[in-house]
């Protein structure tokens, strides 16, 4: 059943690594143009992948609309408010984790929320 999960785990892994979004990237001066796949930004430089070749160079060497795009792309997330555990248990969402259990000592037992969660991981299986 494990091996089961996992090799379907590893196949949508890989399928959502085919299906990257590619773009197409202008120089500086606008005069050459390539169609990539963006991989990394990290300081000066990006990291891309242009028909399995990984190309890292400065971004100065961009238009100034791809490194705008760059710089958007590369903006922090905004700070999420924090929620006090009853407040979160109110909600639909919190009222559904309230109910879920956990495995202990052989069988299921209440698993009671001690805080709000910050990040769901949501797993759905179906069985054909």
């Amino acid at each position: 059943m494990f091996s089961k999960s996992l090799l379907s785990l590893v196949y949508v892994g890989l399928i959502s690594m085919s299906s990257a979004e590619k773009r197409l990237w202008f120089s500086a001066d606008y005069e050459r143009e390539m169609e990539a796949e963006f991989l990394s930004t990290e300081g000066d430089t990006v990291t891309i992948n242009r028909n399995g070749h990984i190309l890292t160079f400065l971004k100065s060497r961009l238009s100034e609309d791809d490194i705008k795009w760059l710089d958007e792309l590369s903006k922090p997330l905004p700070k999420l408010p924090e929620v006090s555990v009853e407040d979160f248990s109110k909600s639909d969402f919190g009222k559904a984790l309230a109910a879920s259990k956990k495995f202990q000592n052989g069988s299921y037992v209440p698993a009671p929320l001690s805080k709000a969660p910050k990040l769901f991981l949501l797993y759905y299986s179906a069985s054909w």
